[in-house]
């Protein structure tokens, strides 16, 4: 038996997850997890006789490598060129 399989008999969790346990634990609804597994044909998916489970392990990698990463910093935006109107307060000519 391959490693991680026997750590993950001995320590209690699944090998495979339902769309059930995988929905709960992304917070998401099963009908989503069963619409990724039809629309994203990199997500590690077992099918077998109308049973569908999910690679605990394989997904958790699915789902690391599928993250966005830090956001880029907003870069400022220029202003346009042209007269600049400030707040300071113009004297009538005498």
């Amino acid at each position: 038996m391959a490693s991680a399989a026997r750590d993950a008999i001995e320590t209690g969790e699944p090998i495979y997850l339902t769309a059930a346990e995988l929905a709960h634990l992304l917070q998401v609804d099963d009908k989503t997890v069963y619409r990724w597994t039809q629309t994203e044909p990199s997500m590690p998916v077992l099918r077998i006789r109308g049973v569908v489970r999910f690679p605990r392990e394989r997904v958790l990698q699915w789902l690391a490598d599928h993250e966005q990463g830090q956001a880029r910093p907003r870069r400022s935006r220029s202003l346009p060129a042209g007269p600049h109107i400030t707040s300071q307060r113009v004297e009538a000519w005498p």
